[in-house]
């Protein structure tokens, strides 16, 4: 199975109240995986943006290779990439703390790095929508 290529962070003890999801807007997957998030986001905790729009890596402190490598959830204090980016960004999205809680599981952290590694490596199997990027050519880097 695929290690993931970045380092992914740790996730922090308590949930934020708010967090900034970056996602690639190159990727289909990705794109709808971005707006199922945000109708999952009944809380408006979320603030959801394409890691190619101008200017929110550098808000973010994300390189163009940790972009491209994963989706990044980051607030005050916590950056996290990967599965851990996904599980917390449902935990603030949802308003409770089980989407992380697999994470203290013994085993779990590194199953889930495998897992969302390999849908990662094959994103382009899954089905999408039309890439943020392809629908708005004028607001991507």
């Amino acid at each position: 199975m695929p290690q993931p290529t970045f380092d992914p962070g740790v996730l922090p003890a308590d949930v934020p109240a708010r967090i900034t999801v970056v996602f690639d807007g190159q990727c289909g997957m990705c794109t709808r995986s971005a707006r199922l998030l945000s109708r999952l986001d009944r809380r408006d905790a979320v603030e959801i943006v394409a890691a190619q729009a101008a200017g929110v890596r550098q808000r973010c402190g994300l390189s163009r290779s940790e972009t491209d490598a994963a989706v990044w959830a980051v607030a005050d204090g916590v950056r996290v990439g990967g599965a851990r980016a996904v599980g917390l960004a449902l935990a603030v999205a949802r308003g409770g703390r089980w989407p992380v809680l697999p994470w203290r599981l013994p085993a779990m952290p590194w199953l889930l790095d495998r897992v969302y590694a390999f849908v990662a490596d094959h994103r382009r199997w899954f089905p999408g929508d039309t890439p943020w990027c392809a629908a708005r050519p004028g607001e991507c880097d």
